[in-house]
C-alpha cells in the first residue's frame, strides 16, 4: 500500500514540477476501475492497437510479461514529441541527476547517478489527451495477494527516459558545451539529432499535477 499510495501521489498529487494533470479519473483506484469497466478485466495488452495508432514501438522497453493497458481518461500532457513543435520553438536544457521519465518507478540509486539534460519547452504547449496508459507487472512483493501489480499509471503514450533527454556527456553536448540553462531552438536540435526521436517536457513549477 505504501507503494501504491506513493504513486498515486506522483501522477494524481499536487506536485510543483509536473509535465502532466489528470482531470479525470482523480485518483489511481478510480483509473483502474475505469479500465476493468471499458475492458470487462485487467487482462489483455494494448502494444499493438497502440502502435497501429501511432506510438513509436520503441516506446515499449518492458517485456511481454508486463501489460500496457490503453484507458480512457482526460487530463493535460507535457511529454511532447519534437517532431510536432514549429521549428522556432524555444528548447532550454535542464540538469537533472536522474533523468525524467514516463515509467515512474525507480530502479536502485547508484552510487554515482548519471547527470543528464533534459529537453524543456514552455508549460503553454501542454496537450489535452483522452486516455491514460496503465503498466502491469508480475507482482513482485512478498507473499502478494494477486499475480499481478500496478507499476506506473500516466497519461498519454509511454515515454521512456531516454527520449527524454541526453547524458550530460554525451559527445554532441560536449562538443557544444551543453549546461544547465543552455538554450537552442527546435529547428537546431533536430539538425543535431536527425535520426533519433525526442521528446520534449513541458514542466512549470507553479502548475499543479503529477
Amino acid at each position: 500500500m505504501d507503494y501504491i499510495r506513493d504513486l498515486n501521489q506522483r501522477r494524481f498529487g499536487r506536485h510543483p514540477n509536473a509535465d502532466q494533470v489528470f482531470l479525470s479519473p482523480n485518483d489511481l483506484v478510480a483509473l483502474l476501475a475505469k479500465a476493468v469497466a471499458h475492458r470487462g478485466s485487467l487482462d489483455g495488452d494494448d502494444r499493438a492497437l497502440m502502435i497501429a495508432e501511432g506510438t513509436n514501438p520503441s516506446a515499449f522497453e518492458l517485456p511481454d510479461t508486463y501489460q500496457y493497458l490503453k484507458v480512457p481518461a482526460e487530463g493535460r500532457v507535457g511529454i511532447l514529441p519534437l517532431e510536432e513543435m514549429a521549428h522556432w520553438v524555444p528548447v532550454t536544457l535542464h540538469g537533472d541527476v536522474e533523468p525524467n521519465t514516463r515509467i515512474g518507478f525507480r530502479r536502485s540509486a547508484t552510487r554515482n547517478p548519471q547527470q543528464h539534460l533534459v529537453f524543456g519547452i514552455d508549460p503553454e504547449f501542454q496537450r489535452m489527451v483522452n486516455y491514460a496508459t496503465i503498466i502491469l507487472a508480475p507482482n513482485w512483493f512478498q507473499n502478494p495477494s494477486t499475480d499481478k501489480a500496478v507499476l506506473d499509471a500516466f497519461l498519454g503514450p509511454p515515454v521512456p527516459a531516454r527520449l527524454q533527454g541526453v547524458p550530460a556527456d554525451d559527445p554532441i553536448a560536449v562538443q557544444h558545451s551543453w549546461k544547465d540553462g543552455t538554450e537552442l531552438p527546435v529547428h537546431r536540435l533536430r539538425a543535431l539529432f536527425p535520426d533519433r526521436p525526442i521528446w520534449l517536457s513541458c514542466r512549470s513549477r507553479n502548475l499543479p499535477g503529477t
